[in-house]
């Protein structure tokens, strides 16, 4: 069951949804439609299965003892870029826009550590992940340091989806998305016979490279839970088989 929480998010109508298509992959019409090739779903992280950047505002409140206006919120977030700005360069801005005493490094370091604590999952994707998760491979490929997204993954307990050597952290692999490199790492590992589906949020790093290669691709654009139903349609077509 969804969490329902204070969102407007139309939680009955996902869960019908993910009941649909839960029925769907039990007809053994459609599960033989897979033998042989499995597909792989790869999910970037922030901004995708978690939700990042609101968490950053309640982060920087709560760490700093800030109360942010709307037109900080604003200014904040697209600064930080959906945290794909280089973040010693953030953090410095947040300095001084914030007239913060501890350094630029000091402050990335508070950040990194407990912004964990204030990300939340993206509804749908999740519960979506405990209906498929046995019919097709999945993974994860994330930018960011080692530490600071294991701590996101372990926190959420998403590991239970993903096994860990399917799990591509940049700092560990040595490339960032949107370097295809990164996205070659998840087909050396899990092999290249496979058809990929990449699914994030941000459209340079996530879904160009991967449609480069080759891959199909959806685009997470709200933070609402409304793409739930494109999703759902776009894996059970892949390759037509529906």
């Amino acid at each position: 069951m969804l969490s329902h929480g204070t969102s407007l998010i139309d939680y009955e109508w996902i869960e019908i949804q993910i009941e649909s298509i839960s029925s769907l992959f039990a007809s053994s019409k459609f599960f033989n439609t897979f033998e042989g090739m499995i597909p792989v779903l790869v999910f970037d992280l922030d901004n995708t299965l978690i939700m990042r950047d609101q968490a950053m505002i309640r982060c920087i409140e709560d760490q700093f003892r800030k109360e942010l206006s709307q037109f900080q919120n604003t200014l904040i977030l697209e600064k930080d870029n959906h945290g794909h700005s280089d973040r010693i360069k953030f953090t410095s801005w947040l300095k001084d826009f914030l007239d913060l005493s501890e350094s630029a490094h000091n402050i990335w370091n508070i950040i990194s550590k407990s912004i964990f604590k204030y990300t939340y999952l993206n509804p749908g994707i999740t519960d979506l992940m405990g209906v498929i998760d046995s019919r097709f491979k999945l993974a994860i490929l994330t930018n960011g340091g080692i530490q600071n997204q294991q701590s996101k993954i372990q926190f959420f307990n998403l590991n239970q989806y993903f096994e860990q050597n399917h799990i591509f952290i940049s700092q560990a692999i040595g490339y960032d998305k949107p370097d295809q490199r990164a996205f070659q790492k998840v087909e050396q590992v899990i092999g290249k016979d496979h058809n990929y589906l990449m699914i994030g949020d941000h459209f340079k790093n996530d879904i160009q490279p991967a449609s480069e290669l080759g891959w199909q691709t959806f685009h997470i654009q709200h933070q609402d839970g409304s793409q739930i139903e494109d999703l759902l349609q776009l894996i059970l077509s892949i390759d037509g088989r529906v």
